[in-house]
């Protein structure tokens, strides 16, 4: 398989497993007892661990270069997929993989917390959530950054 193809294929699962967690967080917000919350965290923070250990992964980067390296065989198109595939690829190994596997986490616990503590209409309960998460996503924020 050449690197173009075997880059779409990796992009491909990629876009699997977006869309599983896509569907977990769905399930979570409509259908999912609240009881669920810590039992889906865990869920979407392994999703996030597989998903960013495949983006992450060394052989993108050989296939970005083989790409590049043939910019003048590629069309427009496929040259688009490279640039943002290198853009996507570049962004993910800044950041820590248990950072990512804790947003996913924290987001599916911050989701329940918000549920109960609106129910309840104490907003003082989701507080220590949002603060986790804000937290996390400044972190997250320092983690991409580009100097």
């Amino acid at each position: 398989m050449n690197a173009l193809a075997s880059l779409r294929a990796r992009l491909g699962e990629l876009a699997d497993l977006g869309a599983l967690r896509r569907l977990a967080v769905w399930d979570q917000r409509v259908m999912m007892p609240g009881e669920g919350g810590s039992g889906r965290a865990q869920q979407l923070a392994t999703l996030e661990r597989l998903a960013h250990d495949r983006g992450a992964a060394g052989e993108i980067g050989e296939w970005l270069e083989a790409c590049e390296a043939a910019d003048g065989e590629l069309t427009d198109l496929d040259r688009d997929v490279v640039r943002l595939a290198r853009r996507d690829w570049e962004r993910i190994r800044r950041v820590p993989v248990e950072l990512a596997a804790e947003r996913a986490a924290a987001h599916a616990e911050g989701e329940a917390a918000w549920r109960a503590a609106r129910a309840a209409g104490d907003f003082g309960a989701f507080a220590p959530a949002l603060r986790r998460n804000v937290g996390l996503a400044r972190a997250y924020a320092a983690a991409v950054a580009v100097d």
